[in-house]
């Protein structure tokens, strides 16, 4: 309960953000957010592959027996990232500026750059309370960093004061509130772990990492490229137009990425008992459970469309009806690839995910820079389509293959057991 509590609240504090500055903000000062927002995004990827993920791994079976002394080593990694991370959005944030002039976006990137640490730095804590089962505390984080953000959100928006860079730093120093109080509540211990040489750790991280990463990347370019394309090619009210859009599919993206984290243990305990069939009843399983449950989403939201962004948005936003359909059946596929996706890893196939994501992703940017540059949005979002319905379709016949071959090598074993 307490689980599903803290990916509630996160996911919904973004998609309420994303719902309350679109109504507040000017078109091209909300395209600027977006754009600023998909580039933090990619780099929560990184963070996630390389140091969370193999966290939840390594911290729940290696490093188990020294949880803390684990923990802090891996938070002076931590630190070194998020240094790393502004230097890098500095830098970006001064090429924009010398391209651009001063504007929304170099001051939207520039707020970005410097809250990313901070905000990085409360995921990697409230990932790392799991490690000891304390659930209630990230819980209660998610709980303060809500209302953190709000409580200055709502000071921001009546003084006059909210623009894309004051959001930036309002989610800034809500997340380092919060990240404070719960290293407070974790206790790490800023030793090396005994007996492991100074980059084992970083080492075992980049081995496991490196394939999630790859995959994480080109999923992130299928969904988020499209921010800075149309920024670029039909200026930021384009881009703006098209983060109202991607509202709308957030409810279904981050359920599936919160639900994936319970999908993937329960299916590599399917495969350890069951094998690769066992792992493909589990695949078709979800799949077409998540997929009909986004299209059950989907069907109320086209049906009410109008009343729903009129709602939503204040009126603005209006031409975006015509792309829902197309982005319905995007979110629909990418949810029906959560099954292969988890059977996949879970018979140990990373790279054939990075593959799929890989091939999925060149698709769509063969389809959609042309299409984008001829229709704008829509031209994203049929790109988005392309990408996720060639996704789907490549880890299901990756699986098939996988399956098949599996149970052909294992044919002529089976009688020569039995005469045996």
């Amino acid at each position: 309960m307490f689980a599903v509590l803290d990916q509630g609240l996160i996911s919904g504090s973004n998609f309420l953000l994303g719902i309350q500055l679109a109504r507040r903000l000017h078109p091209a000062s909300y395209g600027a957010y977006a754009v600023a927002f998909s580039v933090f995004s990619l780099l929560l990827v990184v963070d996630q592959s390389m140091v969370l993920e193999p966290m939840s791994v390594f911290g729940g079976s290696k490093y188990g027996g020294a949880v803390r002394r684990y923990v802090g080593q891996l938070l002076r990694y931590q630190v070194l990232l998020g240094s790393a991370c502004l230097s890098l959005l500095l830098i970006a944030t001064a090429g924009v500026y010398m391209v651009r002039q001063p504007g929304e976006l170099t001051l939207a990137l520039l707020g970005m750059g410097i809250a990313t640490p901070s905000i990085l730095l409360l995921y990697f804590t409230r990932r790392a309370v799991y490690l000891e089962y304390r659930s209630n505390a990230a819980a209660g984080g998610a709980l303060l960093y809500c209302a953190l953000l709000f409580s200055a959100l709502w000071l921001l928006d009546q003084t006059g004061f909210l623009s894309p860079f004051t959001c930036f730093l309002d989610m800034g120093a809500a997340a380092l509130a919060t990240s404070l109080l719960l290293l407070i509540w974790i206790r790490p211990k800023l030793v090396r772990v005994h007996g492991e040489p100074e980059f084992r750790i970083a080492h075992e991280h980049w081995r496991y990492g490196r394939w999630a990463l790859g995959s994480s990347v080109f999923a992130w370019i299928s969904w988020n490229a499209w921010y800075t394309i149309v920024g670029s090619l039909s200026g930021l009210a384009g881009t703006g137009a098209l983060k109202a859009l991607m509202n709308l599919a957030m409810p279904v993206i981050q359920s599936c990425a919160a639900l994936s984290l319970l999908v993937l243990p329960h299916t590599a305990r399917i495969v350890q008992v069951e094998g690769v069939r066992g792992a493909k009843r589990q695949a078709i399983l979800v799949g077409v459970l998540f997929a009909a449950a986004a299209a059950a989403y989907w069907l109320v939201v086209l049906a009410w469309h109008d009343p729903v962004i009129a709602f939503l948005y204040s009126g603005r936003y209006e031409e975006i009806a015509v792309c829902l359909p197309w982005l319905a059946l995007a979110s629909i596929a990418s949810a029906g690839t959560v099954g292969p996706v988890s059977a996949l890893r879970a018979l140990e196939k990373p790279s054939a995910v990075c593959v799929a994501f890989f091939v999925s992703s060149l698709a769509g940017l063969a389809v959609g820079l042309p299409a984008t540059r001829a229709y704008g949005v829509r031209g994203a979002t049929a790109a988005i389509l392309v990408s996720c319905v060639a996704a789907l379709g490549i880890v299901v016949s990756m699986l098939a293959r996988d399956s098949q071959s599996m149970r052909q090598s294992c044919a002529p074993e089976i009688p020569e057991a039995v005469l045996q």
